[in-house]
């Protein structure tokens, strides 16, 4: 991992800010936590590295590392510490149960999907779904493409799912995932438990690969992903226009070990 440090303008002053090549999504958080972010820019190389070594900048061009702050350092009140504290603490008191999906599933996983199409940071779908769309969705799914759900004290709090990534027989042992979290429940844990639930279940399937697209800004999902042991295989351009902006998406995969003999 490199760590680069550089001077921004945060506000009206400038700040030492240190910037990691990767993991993005976790510097991400950790940036948030020390300024009150107005505006996060992506991406802009700095031009001396191309001087220095012209192979990392144009891989920097295409696939973006770095993130420009532009906002006011916050005050050294630690409420950002605590907050991860007590994060940490929910982590551990939530009594979390991943299950296959059931038809009665299907309000609260259309509920959290609507949610992340509204949000605009998920999926280029703009409908919103019913919840007999949803019903039948489950239904059609079968048992060779698993529908898992997290819930906690009754409620579903989130979920997620594998389709085929290609109809081709050669493809068979290929999924592409999808997964969602409730909205006041993120930030918990939840989606990596989630997430490697999900992988186990498709790998007692055989499946050797689990791939997906995320769109560049969704840095959460992105870190997601690479705590479960996907990587960024690169980036489709321009892949489709959300509200009328054209949007990236980074494409993660994860092998799946046992299943390549």
């Amino acid at each position: 991992m490199t760590l680069l440090r550089d001077q921004w303008t945060a506000g009206d002053r400038k700040v030492e800010v240190p910037f990691y090549r990767r993991p993005i999504g976790r510097i991400f958080t950790d940036i948030l936590q020390w300024f009150d972010v107005e505006q996060v820019v992506e991406p802009q190389p700095i031009d001396e590295l191309k001087q220095i070594d012209p192979v990392v900048y144009e891989r920097l061009m295409t696939q973006p590392a770095f993130l420009i702050i532009q906002g006011r350092k916050k005050a050294d009140s630690g409420k950002g510490t605590e907050r991860n504290k007590q994060n940490r603490k929910e982590e551990g008191k939530l009594n979390l149960q991943i299950r296959p999906a059931l038809l009665r599933d299907a309000g609260a996983i259309a509920r959290i999907y609507n949610a992340g199409i509204r949000s605009g940071n998920a999926t280029f779908e703009t409908r919103t779904v019913t919840v007999e769309e949803r019903r039948r969705w489950i239904e059609q799914q079968g048992e060779h493409h698993p529908v898992l759900v997290a819930e906690t004290d009754g409620q579903v709090v989130g979920w997620a799912s594998v389709h085929p990534y290609r109809e081709r027989d050669c493809y068979r042992g290929v999924g592409e995932f999808s997964i969602y979290v409730d909205e006041n429940h993120q930030g918990k844990g939840i989606g990596k438990q989630l997430l490697q639930a999900l992988v186990e279940a498709c790998a007692r399937r055989g499946y050797w690969k689990l791939v997906s697209r995320i769109f560049h800004f969704n840095h959460a999902s992105r870190a997601l992903c690479q705590a479960c042991g996907f990587r960024e295989v690169g980036v489709y351009e321009k892949h489709g226009k959300r509200n009328g902006q054209w949007v990236d998406c980074v494409i993660v995969e994860r092998l799946i070990g046992e299943n390549l003999g």
